[in-house]
């Protein structure tokens, strides 16, 4: 009796050790992780048990789309950290948290690990590095695999139709894309891939646009346009050229041109306002004026105007005295002096003030200056000089001096002796 009962018990641990074999040949049989009908399945192995569980959200894993990853069960007395590497086991991402949004960047196989470690590390250093390189002395690690891709393939919301016209009226729709639904059920845009091609000629052009999921599900989608006469492009009527203006053209009016193509289809008969920038004022400067026009076949024509305006003349003094010389002990007075351009265009005209140096009393020479500065910060200067003699005589000037149109009684700015 003790005999069949040990060998019952002994029956019993073969075969419970047999049943154990074999779910553990079946359990790793499978890859860590599968994608069944575009949902993730993963598996995770503990090589050590204070590396936790990851949990990952087990929707459909889209490229570009943030995925919640989460491990639990993990040491919490360690450091945390999550890799994320890539098919050939080279970490690409790394963060110390034990909770991450993460987007898968594009399609490919992926391995996710939880690092749970004593030590603190730098998760920028193991950026580009093995996952056999981390540490397992005094880190625990598990880990999981992700196939990312699709299994629905996006899809054109419309299809634009071919086309036959007599010319191309107006911008073409769908020239920045053609609307999509991707594998995420998000909203895009399929660019055209065929940009160049000249819609406006008198042939037949197609314009092609193209998905590019990165997933293997690139989707063409390819409109016939048949332009029976072409279009042509459009010319300025009589452009104006350059221009000089005089100082005083305040009001000048840049006027709008005329464009036209002649043509019979899709015919373009337009006036264009220009665009005047302007850098100008009684000083001169110059004026910028510039006409645009882009037609239905995105094509651009421009006609630019540069119109210069001349500064208004130089100011001159208005018969300017000559150096004399009196006999000593004359005091004499000094009028303004008058300037004028001579212009009846932007006139410049009036009366500057002497400055005298100089103290005829001690038979010291005199300088008398006047200056006068325009807005244009142009100035001109006109210096006399008066010398004295002790003779008794009178000199040639003494009562010329007294008379002449050069010096005269004062009326309007006393004079200053310094």
């Amino acid at each position: 009796m003790k005999k069949t009962r040990g060998q019952l018990i002994y029956r019993i641990v073969w075969y419970t050790s047999i049943i154990l074999l074999i779910f553990q040949i079946q359990l790793f049989a499978h890859t860590p992780t599968d994608l069944i009908n575009g949902y993730a399945k993963v598996l995770g192995f503990d090589s050590i048990p204070n590396a936790g569980n990851i949990i990952l959200d087990s929707r459909h894993i889209c490229p570009g789309e943030l995925q919640e990853i989460k491990v639990v069960g993990n040491s919490k007395t360690a450091h945390q950290y999550i890799f994320i590497a890539d098919a050939d086991g080279t970490i690409i991402h790394a963060r110390e948290t034990d909770l991450w949004h993460f987007a898968f960047p594009s399609c490919g196989k992926y391995q996710v690990i939880s690092f749970n470690c004593t030590d603190s590390t730098q998760t920028n250093s193991w950026i580009g590095r093995k996952i056999n390189e981390l540490p397992n002395s005094v880190c625990h690690l598990t880990f999981i695999s992700i196939d990312v891709k699709s299994t629905t393939p996006p899809k054109f919301t419309y299809l634009p139709d071919d086309i036959t016209v007599n010319c191309i009226q107006s911008p073409l729709p769908f020239s920045d894309g053609l609307p999509y639904i991707d594998q995420c059920g998000i909203k895009r845009l399929a660019p055209l891939i065929n940009r160049s091609t000249d819609f406006c000629l008198p042939e037949t052009a197609h314009r092609v646009w193209q998905i590019n999921d990165g997933c293997g599900f690139p989707i063409i989608h390819t409109q016939k346009i048949t332009n029976k006469y072409g279009n042509l492009p459009a010319i300025f009527i009589n452009p104006p050229a350059n221009i000089t203006l005089s100082c005083n053209s305040e009001n000048y009016t840049v006027p709008s041109l005329d464009i036209s193509n002649y043509e019979q289809y899709c015919n373009i008969q337009l006036s264009i306002p220009p665009k005047v920038e302007s850098d100008s004022s009684p000083c001169g400067g110059t004026i910028t004026a510039i006409w645009r026009y882009t037609d239905a076949c995105n094509r651009t024509i421009t006609h630019s105007q540069s119109i210069t305006k001349t500064p208004m003349s130089l100011a001159n003094f208005i018969n300017p005295p000559r150096d004399i010389t009196l006999s000593c002990g004359m005091k004499p007075v000094i009028d303004s002096l008058a300037y004028s351009n001579g212009s009846s265009e932007c006139t410049l005209q009036g009366k500057v003030p002497p400055q005298i140096k100089g103290d005829p009393s001690k038979c010291e020479p005199v300088t008398i200056t006047w200056q006068f500065t325009d807005e244009c910060q142009r100035t001109i200067t006109h210096i006399q000089s008066i010398t004295w003699i002790t003779s008794q005589k009178k000199t040639s000037y003494d009562k010329a001096f007294l008379h002449a149109n050069e010096v005269k009684p004062q009326k309007e700015i006393p004079v200053v002796w310094e």
